[in-house]
């Protein structure tokens, strides 16, 4: 089979949650609104090559108005991206050996309730190998983030300024699997 794939639509509304502002105050009776559209789909290039994408689109709002906390009816949830990106490249040159390059993306959001301060996003690619060397002996490498790009895994916008969560560095790992 060379292409499979799935799409979901979805639509929620929440009512009585509780979140944190950006001051660090809990705000009670919260609602929100969250509609959107996934797609993933894998197609076999040949014999030995695959790509596979997942992509995600969300419309996340918050539906009620809480001025000191900056929340107004219709603007964005914020640290909710529209959109979520993953492709994947495979390559089997043996039946024992795989290679994946990856691509993560993440669309840019929101960082404050009042939709003041933004994220810019990011793109991160990742490296993975494996080799079956015997039914018992499995070795694999991975290298995350291959081209060492500064992002934040988490952002958002308090007490007056930006704070970034930094992401992971380059890291490679290289391990080793024994089955007994």
């Amino acid at each position: 089979e060379q292409l499979k794939y799935e799409v979901v639509m979805y639509h929620m509304t929440k009512e009585n949650f509780f979140f944190r502002d950006a001051k660090g105050l809990n705000v009670t009776d919260g609602e929100t609104s969250h509609q959107g559209l996934e797609v993933t789909a894998s197609y076999d290039l040949s014999k030995t090559i695959n790509i596979a994408v997942a992509y995600s689109y969300g419309q996340h709002e918050y539906e009620f108005d809480r001025l000191t906390s900056g929340v107004v009816k219709g603007n964005e949830i914020d640290t909710a991206p529209k959109h979520l990106a993953n492709t994947r490249l495979s390559w089997l040159p043996t039946d024992h050996t795989k290679l994946e390059l990856e691509w993560l993306h993440m669309g840019e959001y929101y960082v404050d309730p009042a939709n003041e301060h933004e994220y810019a996003g990011h793109d991160i690619w990742q490296l993975r190998g494996s080799m079956q060397v015997n039914s018992r002996l499995k070795l694999f490498a991975r290298v995350e983030n291959l081209t060492d790009e500064k992002y934040a895994s988490r952002a958002d916008y308090a007490f007056g300024s930006y704070r970034f969560f930094g992401g992971q560095p380059r890291a490679f790992q290289l391990g080793l699997k024994v089955d007994f």
